[in-house]
Order: C-alpha cells, then sequence, then structure tokens
C-alpha cells in the first residue's frame, strides 16, 4: 500500500508534467503555425509582384523580357520554378528545369482569377510550395496567370530546430518539477505522521504526549490545537461520553466558544437545527452562526467574562442554507480552576413555531379588517343601490377578487328548473377582465349540482380530487390551472338561486380560512341584495311605463274620439245638408241638379260606411271573430286591380304610380279581399301624403320564403320615433295631424291582416323624404281553406 508522500509526489508530479507537456506542445503547434503563415504571406507579395512584370510580356508576347523578370526573379532566396502563361493556358516562359506540372488540356483549362497556393510537391528537388496569380492589363481585363515554386528546405531546417530547443527546455522542466514535488510531499506528510503517531498515542491513554512541530502554517496551526487540546484532555475529570450525552439529549441548540469567539463544542440539536456537521462548525468564528448581528463579538464576550449573562433574546441564527432561523438566545461565561472566563456557553430555543401563530394570527386579523372593509364599500356602493345590476355584479366580483387575493371570481345563476348555470359575471384579476354567458349543465357536472342543492357554500381546497369538483377537472381546472375553489350560493326567500364562484389559479393549494367561507357567504349575500334592488328598480321602470302608456292610451284615445267625431260629422253633415237642399228646392231645381245632390249624399254616404267598416273590421280582427277565405290567388293582378281603381284619384292629383313588378313571382295561399284592403290601405295613404304632380313607387319581389310588397311617397315621412308607433290602435303620426284627416285605423287594421297571414309589416324613412312602407306574406302557410 503507497504511503501519504507517494501518492502526494505522484500526484503533484503527473499534473505538473501534464500541464508543462500540453503548455508546451500547444507552443509549439502555434510558433509552426505562425512560421508558415508567413512563408505563405511572403510567397504572395512575390508572385504578384511578378505578375505585375510580366504583364507587358504577357500583351506583346515579348518571350525574352519575359525570361530576365524570371532571372531577375530566381535573385530571392528559395525561389526554385518560374513560369508565365497566356490566357490560353500556352505557356510563354519558365525555368530551364523540369516542369513542375503536366500540360493541362485546352478543353479542361480554368481561368485563374486570384492568388491561390496551388500544392506542395516534394518530388522536385526539395518540398516546395507553388503559387500562381492571375493576370489583368490596365484596363482590368484577364491576359493570362504566372506561377512561382518556393522551396520549403529552409523553413523545414528552422522548424525543426525550433522543436529540438522546445523539447530541451521540456525535459529540463519536467526535471525541475519532479524535485519540487519532492519537496511538497515530504514537507505535508512528515508532520501528519507525527501527528498521527502522537494521536495514537493519546488513544492508548497518554496524555502527556506533545508534538514538537514549528511551523508558521496550517499545519503549524494544527499543531499548536493538538497540543492545546492534549492539555485540556489531561485536566478533565469528567469523562468526554458522559458530556456528549448530556449535551446530546438537550432539545435546545448549544454550542461552546473560546474567549476568541471560536466555536469548540456543539451539539445535535444545534447541528440539526442549521443543517450543518460538527466538523463545518468546530474551530469556526462564531458569526458564521447568527444572521442579522454578531451577538458574540468582542464587546459582548468582554460582558459576558464581567458576569453578564445574556438572558432570552430574540434574535435570529443562520442555517446553512442562509435561512434565517427565529430563536430566543442565552449565554453565560464559564470560568475554570482559577476563576478565570475560559468558555462561553451559549443555548437557543427555536421559536419559529410561535412566530407562525403569531404571523398566522396577524394575518387573521388583517383579513378581517380588510374583508370588513370590503363589506362596507359594497354595503354604501350607489351602484348596486341605484339597481343598475350588471355594474353591481362587476363591482362585487372585483372586490371578491381583492379581498380574497384570487385570480378568478364569477356569478352564475340557475335556470331551467335548476338544471342549468348561466354565467352572467366572471372577473380575472390580473388581466382586469370580465365576461359572460359561459353555460354548464346538469348532466355534464352531476355531483356539483347536488352539493349546490344542500344550501351550504361549497368549501374545496383540492378541486381536482373533491367528489364534487372533480368533474371540472379536464375541461375547466386543468386548462386555466385552478387548483381550489370557494362556491356561496345565493339564496333569495330561501331558495338557491344562484352560486358566486370563487377560484384559486396557481400550482399550490389554497387553503380556505373560516372567515374567508364567511366573507364568500358575505358576498353571495350582496349579489342577492343587488338582485333585489334591481327587481325593485325594473319593477318601477315597468309601473312607469305602464302608466305612460296608459297615459298615452287615454290621450290616442281621446285624440281618436275627437278625431273620429269629426270624421263621422263630415260625411254625415254632407248627406244631411245635401238632403236638405233636396227638400227645401224640389219643386224648383231641375232634374239634373237633384241628381247632384243624390251624388253628394251617395258618396258622403259611403265614406260614412268606410269609417264603420273600419271600426267594425278592427273589433273583429281583436275579438278573432273575423273571417277569413284563404285561396291561392295571384298577388301581382291585385295589386293591378287595386291601382286601377285610383286611377280617376290619381289623375285629379297629377300623381304617377310606378310599380315594379317580378313575372317569376308565384300564386300564394291569402285572403283576396283582406290583402286588397290592405293595398288599397297603403296605397291611399301615399295618395294622402303625396304632393300635387308627385310619384308614388310600388314594388313587388320576391325573396327566399316570403313574397314582399313596398310603397314609397315623396311626402313628409314619418318620425323615427313614430316608425313602430304607427301601427297602434288610434295612433295618427305627428304629420298626420297636421291637416291630412284619417282616423289612424288603416295601418292597425292593415297589420291585424298581415299577421293573420303569418306575415310582418314594417315603416320606413328613406333619404330624400317620403315614407316608405312594406309588408311581406309566406310563400307557404299552414292555413289553407
Amino acid at each position: 500500500m503507497l504511503n501519504l508522500k507517494t501518492k502526494i509526489f505522484a500526484i503533484v508530479s503527473l499534473l505538473v508534467i501534464s500541464t508543462v507537456t500540453i503548455v508546451s506542445l500547444l507552443f509549439l503547434k502555434n510558433l509552426k503555425s505562425r512560421v508558415y503563415d508567413e512563408f505563405t504571406k511572403r510567397g504572395s507579395l512575390i508572385v504578384d509582384h511578378f505578375a505585375r512584370r510580366s504583364m507587358e510580356g504577357i500583351l506583346i508576347e515579348d518571350i525574352e523580357t519575359l525570361e530576365q523578370s524570371i532571372k531577375h526573379l530566381f535573385m530571392v532566396d528559395d525561389i526554385v520554378y518560374a513560369s508565365v502563361h497566356d490566357v490560353d493556358n500556352v505557356l510563354l516562359a519558365k525555368t530551364a528545369t523540369v516542369d513542375i506540372l503536366t500540360q493541362t488540356k485546352e478543353s479542361e483549362f480554368q481561368r485563374v482569377d486570384s492568388v491561390s497556393t496551388i500544392e506542395t510537391i516534394n518530388e522536385y528537388q526539395s518540398p516546395l510550395l507553388l503559387f500562381q496569380n492571375p493576370v489583368f492589363d490596365e484596363d482590368q481585363i484577364y491576359v493570362g496567370y504566372v506561377q512561382v515554386g518556393v522551396s520549403l528546405e529552409r523553413i523545414n531546417i528552422e522548424i525543426e530546430n525550433i522543436v529540438r530547443r522546445t523539447m530541451t527546455i521540456l525535459i529540463i522542466l519536467i526535471i525541475v518539477c519532479s524535485l519540487i514535488s519532492l519537496w511538497v510531499a515530504d514537507s505535508i506528510a512528515n508532520p501528519i505522521k507525527a501527528l498521527t503517531e502522537a494521536s495514537k498515542s493519546i488513544a492508548d491513554g497518554n496524555l502527556d504526549h506533545s508534538v514538537d512541530i514549528k511551523r508558521n502554517d496550517e499545519i503549524g496551526d494544527l499543531t499548536m490545537a493538538f497540543n492545546k487540546m492534549t492539555a485540556e484532555l489531561n485536566e478533565t475529570t469528567v469523562s468526554k461520553s458522559y458530556v456528549n450525552d448530556i449535551l446530546g439529549s438537550m432539545t435546545d441548540a448549544l454550542f461552546v466558544v473560546t474567549v476568541d469567539g471560536t466555536i469548540q463544542t456543539t451539539n445535535s440539536s444545534l447541528l440539526n437545527m442549521l443543517g450543518y456537521g460538527e466538523s463545518e462548525l468546530i474551530g469556526k468564528p462564531a458569526k458564521i452562526i447568527f444572521g442579522d448581528e454578531n451577538l458574540l463579538d468582542g464587546t459582548a464576550l468582554e460582558k459576558l467574562g464581567e458576569d453578564r449573562p445574556i438572558k432570552n433574546l430574540k434574535t435570529t441564527y443562520k442555517s446553512k442554507t442562509l435561512k434565517k432561523l427565529p430563536v430566543l438566545f442565552s449565554a453565560s461565561a464559564m470560568g475554570d480552576r482559577e476563576r478565570q472566563t475560559s468558555k462561553f456557553v451559549c443555548v437557543a430555543q427555536d421559536i419559529t413555531h410561535w412566530i407562525r401563530l403569531e404571523d398566522s394570527d396577524r394575518e387573521r386579523r388583517d383579513r378581517l379588517h380588510r374583508q370588513q372593509s370590503m363589506i362596507l364599500q359594497l354595503v354604501t356602493n350607489k351602484t348596486i343601490l341605484a339597481g343598475d345590476f350588471k355594474q353591481a355584479a362587476r363591482t362585487i366580483t372585483e372586490v371578491a377578487a381583492d379581498a380574497l387575493n384570487i385570480e378568478r371570481v364569477s356569478i352564475w345563476f340557475l335556470s331551467d328548473e335548476d338544471r342549468t348555470l348561466t354565467c352572467d359575471d366572471l372577473f380575472e384579476k390580473t388581466a382586469r377582465k370580465h365576461s359572460e354567458n359561459m353555460v354548464l349543465q346538469q348532466e355534464s357536472y352531476p355531483e356539483y349540482f347536488k352539493a349546490l342543492r344542500c344550501n351550504l357554500a361549497i368549501r374545496v381546497d383540492d378541486a381536482k380530487r373533491d367528489p364534487r369538483t372533480k368533474e371540472f377537472k379536464e375541461g375547466y381546472l386543468d386548462p386555466l390551472d385552478i387548483a381550489s375553489m370557494l362556491d356561496a350560493p345565493i339564496r333569495i326567500a330561501g331558495d338557491v338561486i344562484g352560486v358566486v364562484c370563487n377560484e384559486h389559479v396557481g400550482p399550490e393549494l389554497r387553503i380556505w380560512h373560516d372567515d374567508e367561507v364567511l366573507f364568500s357567504e358575505d358576498i353571495a349575500n350582496q349579489v342577492a341584495h343587488a338582485i333585489m334592488h334591481f327587481r325593485r328598480e325594473q319593477a318601477l321602470e315597468e309601473l312607469q311605463i305602464q302608466k305612460e302608456n296608459a297615459d298615452a292610451a287615454n290621450t290616442a284615445k281621446s285624440e281618436f274620439l275627437a278625431n273620429m267625431s269629426h270624421e263621422l260629422r263630415t260625411p254625415l253633415h254632407g248627406i244631411l245638408s245635401f238632403a236638405g237642399f233636396g227638400i227645401k228646392k224640389h219643386t224648383t231645381v231641375t232634374a239634373e241638379k237633384t241628381l247632384q245632390y243624390f251624388q253628394k249624399i251617395e258618396k258622403s254616404g259611403h265614406i260614412l260606411l268606410s269609417l264603420l267598416n273600419n271600426l267594425l273590421d278592427l273589433a273583429k280582427l281583436e275579438s278573432g271573430k273575423m273571417e277569413f277565405v284563404f285561396n291561392k290567388c295571384d298577388i301581382d293582378v291585385l295589386v293591378f286591380t287595386v291601382i286601377e281603381e285610383f286611377d280617376t284619384l290619381m289623375s285629379e292629383r297629377n300623381i304617377t304610380i310606378n310599380y315594379i313588378h317580378n313575372d317569376s313571382i308565384p300564386k300564394i295561399v291569402l285572403d283576396r279581399s283582406k290583402i286588397m284592403q290592405v293595398i288599397r290601405n297603403l296605397l291611399s295613404n301615399a295618395v294622402k301624403f303625396s304632393p300635387t304632380g308627385g310619384i308614388i313607387e310600388v314594388a313587388l319581389s320576391r325573396t327566399k320564403h316570403h313574397v314582399k310588397f313596398s310603397i314609397q311617397d315623396h311626402g313628409r315621412g314619418i318620425p323615427e320615433d313614430e316608425l313602430e308607433t304607427v301601427f297602434d290602435k288610434f295612433i295618427q303620426s305627428s304629420n298626420t295631424k297636421t291637416g291630412a284627416g284619417g282616423t289612424g285605423l288603416g295601418l292597425s287594421i292593415s297589420q291585424e291582416i298581415i299577421k293573420s297571414h303569418q306575415g310582418r309589416i314594417w315603416a320606413e324613412n328613406r333619404g330624400g323624404g317620403g315614407a316608405l312602407i312594406s309588408f311581406e306574406l309566406p310563400l307557404k302557410v299552414f292555413r289553407y281553406s
């Protein structure tokens, strides 16, 4: 078995020799590369100069000049070959020696465009490096190339000399390093050997043994510490194993320091607390243990030496991983036989658990304060009190997310007999974003819906494992990285109408505290209050709307009765007036005049009958007693027929009707007389509001499922806020009230007739003035007789 001295010598020698050898080889390689690079640069300069000197001789094919250039070139050392070639690769001049390169065939000729090193040739007298360079005239036109061969003999000799000198130096260095290694091994091994023998002697019971080594290095310090240890062991009266048993049984962390602040003894509690091994602390300064401050600096040690102990001081220790640990620290001095302070005993108790309890209690108080502030903020929030539930929901989710410090808070409502949950508002804290309209079905999440019906908060620390929420794992929890959930039911009058869902996002689970559960239920109650405020405001708005509608209906009815009274009186007054004229003047007037009286009476009677018929038609339509006769009819023919009825009236007012229709419109099922009545009403209104000499545009077209009729005049049009109300009973456009007349029943009757045909009718305003009234009838209807 090799001794320590041999091992140290072998390892140090091997490391030194390896290092010197590698450095020498790298130096040699670098030097050879530099020599070769300089040689190559020199050859490139020579061949470039030779190419410029040969340019004129190549152009005029002056062989003698070229040969003189070659002779001049050979004045340079190491030049052993030169040749000149024209643009066609023809050799014009060369040295008198044998050719180095074989003649290249013309088909294989490649133009030489730049300086290049062809190859190293070893067969020509001595190894040489061949360079070639293109030749250009003054206009940079390629005219040929030159070749120059430079001998490598001298550079090879120089490199060999360098290698020999380097190897000599390397051998000398290896010998010197070996001697140094031997001396180092001897200086380290001999003291260790002496200490080893002394340790064996002390182990055998010879406590008076000491080591005589005087050195000013670590080995000298080790020798002094060893001799000091043996002296202290000689004075010990209690067995070391007994003391170790006492120290090992202590639950508090203990260590002993010398008067200079060096750690001398530790127990297992201290080592376990800090994560050190015993050898990592023994002999180290005590400041390695303390975190924020060194309680055993020079001043503190002086006070301890004066019998001024430290008792239960709250401070921190620093573990091996630099983690700070809270402790209660105590320290006191320990004297020797002469009652002189020789050591200091330090004891500490780990108070991490108590600190955590204090922090936990402090956090709980902070949470409660924050939660109470948030609830108070919600209770006094004007948005919630105003009844704007959409904005109230956004406010509540934001407050809950901030108070619980979670990423997602959402409000869901039950519907479809409590089988569906629909998200009314989802707030994402980081993005400060709101969204809605997500839907959850009972058949997909039966366990969650079952838990929700229990009318209790769903408190889930591990949402991916809890049976109530693990149904959400693949489609909801995993994609969104949701770890924990706290859902509080929303109750109104004892019934669960929805839920407030609080979701913790992240890799770690969230352990919900009791106060957080109570807070989530308070948030759910705030949602319920907001809903009740919203419903109350909504009910008040509906009452207000109903009141306004009733007032409008009463006003419209009053206007209708006044208007109807006027409309009925006008034809009735005409009938009575012309009948009175006939009675008074029947003996004096001519037969022609009597005929005019009867014609006036007939016309007024028809107007009166039309008014009465409208009233009767409206009553029948509202009561459902109007009889319809459905048959397949050509609606195009109906439109033509009604337009012809208005020919006389159109001529009197000089109004033109433009009728645009599609010949491919099929027959559809309808009540002929009722649809013609609708068309008459619309055309009559158009004529009524068209200026003299105006144009009325009538169109009949087909869509995918309907036939569409539209009529447009160029009158005053309908105010935008009246486009829907003009179809109500007794309602006339404000423009109608200006003198155009009418009862306001025509459009209402038309709407009822179109609805009975499963169609729709509507009004629009077009640019340039005028109203556009349209209706659609389905190509296929279900009623047919």
